[in-house]
């Protein structure tokens, strides 16, 4: 950090003395480059630290890996916390702040998407799809679903059988 004190000041002031003179016509070149050069060097150090504050925090990353790795089976915090390698208190704390949901609610949510997915198969009854996601419970998996999307699972298969009929129609 010694560079950023007197002794960096003190080669400054001899570069400038050593300097030799030059021109009007170069000297107003050499102001535009290196104003040039000064404008893109702080463009790039603001998209670094906009890139840094918006950057995943490991943990995070760690923890979404072991949860789509583990997603049908039972996940508790503390084994997800331990995964990620952190107390369960940070975890939680970073994991909201990072994702903006509670760790129940991203695990519930990576389980719909799934479920989403299976309902598009007509043979498939709701309540294995249910179970099959790592659900507990059908009641427990209506729920969720109808606060995710709005809908029950009975209902959204319904509206993509209503959707197909009328494509196949068209």
């Amino acid at each position: 950090m010694s560079e950023c004190g007197a002794p960096f000041s003190g080669r400054i002031r001899k570069a400038w003395e050593t300097t030799p003179i030059i021109p009007k016509e170069k000297y107003g070149a050499t102001v535009r480059l290196l104003t040039f050069f000064a404008e893109q060097l702080s463009a790039l150090i603001n998209q670094i630290t906009l890139e840094k504050q918006n950057a995943e925090p490991l943990l995070v990353c760690k923890a979404r890996e072991y949860i789509q790795q583990h997603k049908m089976e039972h996940l508790s915090l503390t084994t997800v916390a331990q995964a990620s390698g952190a107390s369960v208190f940070h975890f939680c704390k970073v994991f909201k702040r990072t994702t903006g949901l509670k760790f129940t609610d991203y695990v519930a949510r990576v389980r719909l998407e799934d479920a989403k997915t299976q309902l598009l198969n007509p043979s498939r009854r709701i309540s294995e799809i249910a179970y099959d996601v790592g659900f507990q419970s059908l009641t427990q998996f209506n729920r969720m679903f109808k606060r995710v999307f709005g809908q029950s699972p009975t209902e959204f298969r319904e509206h993509l059988g209503t959707r197909n009929q009328r494509v196949k129609a068209a």
